[in-house]
């Protein structure tokens, strides 16, 4: 299913009558609302986020309940995530384009000639012995298990 209908042309050359038309016009509408108005402040300062599974989890489970909103499929009716993604016609995007900003910004970060303070702060260790425990998971190790990549500290 094609699921980027952003000019006139395209919606008119796959509709074949005059209500699947309208149909595709009104869900190029609604999808192109959920994406300038919900996805910003979703993802506002998301380069500096830690994400753990439960975080993951949660962001897979707001777009999902986005999804059946802008599709006006309630709770009740029993359908699966996988049904409501075919019907809106695309796929899970809002935990890739997290990550895609992330390690963007890594890359940007990285890139700086010279001694720069961030880079300092992101590859730097605190002095000091470290708290008990499980260590917690760092803003690296996100960078670290995502590119498969051994990071130089």
């Amino acid at each position: 299913m094609i699921t980027n209908l952003r000019y006139a042309d395209d919606i008119i050359q796959l509709a074949t009558s005059e209500a699947e038309l309208q149909e595709l016009v009104d869900r190029l509408d609604r999808v192109s609302r959920k994406y300038s108005l919900v996805w910003p402040v979703a993802t506002y300062g998301c380069v500096s986020w830690t994400l753990r599974k439960n975080e993951e989890t949660r962001l897979d489970a707001f777009e999902m309940k986005g999804r059946r909103r802008i599709l006006r499929v309630l709770w009740t009716a029993n359908k699966t995530n996988e049904w409501v993604l075919n019907k809106a016609g695309v796929n899970r995007e809002l935990l890739d384009t997290v990550k895609a900003r992330k390690l963007a910004y890594y890359g940007h970060t990285i890139r700086k000639q010279g001694s720069c303070l961030k880079e300092e702060i992101m590859q730097g260790t605190m002095p000091g012995a470290r708290r008990r425990g499980r260590p917690r998971t760092a803003w690296m190790d996100n960078i670290k298990t995502w590119t498969g990549l051994s990071v130089e500290v």
